[in-house]
């Protein structure tokens, strides 16, 4: 005998055509909500744990236009090197978990939809996180070194 699947959303699939209380819309918001944290908590440990070279990764494009000879950044705080890695990991934590991300915003919006266009999960997911990704690369190779020169430039060339 076969089992059937459980549906994915905390909405039993029986209730899905009924319509949802304020208050369980909000508590399905909030479990996707705490899944989500979850999954950016764990990308920003894994990031963390590569902070520096993270942050040395995206420093190559301004290294390479920067004046001088060695091409180096100076923190003139004491909690500046700290608070930078945290937020290179956090935002390295938000970039693995686009595709939990996706999962969890198409789960949330599913039960608004009807048969056919349940298909389209996996393509939203797959194509969300493609685009984002691109998006991340385009900006990186393309509109850092560029907006990096152009505040150089506008600040004179001088530090």
């Amino acid at each position: 005998m076969s089992e059937k699947k459980k549906p994915e959303s905390s909405i039993p699939a029986a209730s899905r055509d009924a319509p949802m209380a304020l208050t369980a819309h909000l508590a399905e918001l909030r479990h996707r909500l705490v899944i989500v944290v979850a999954a950016v908590f764990i990308g920003f440990l894994a990031a963390y744990s590569q902070a520096e070279i993270l942050f040395d990764t995206l420093l190559l494009p301004l290294k390479e236009i920067l004046p001088g000879e060695n091409g180096t950044l100076i923190f003139t705080g004491l909690t500046e090197p700290f608070l930078v890695y945290i937020k290179t990991g956090l935002v390295g934590g938000v970039f693995l978990a686009i595709p939990v991300i996706f999962v969890q915003i198409w789960l949330f919006v599913r039960p608004a939809f009807r048969g056919s266009e349940e298909k389209y999960a996996t393509t939203f997911v797959v194509v969300g996180s493609l685009l984002f990704m691109t998006g991340a690369l385009f900006g990186y190779f393309l509109v850092f070194p560029y907006g990096f020169k152009f505040l150089i430039e506008f600040a004179g060339g001088e530090f």
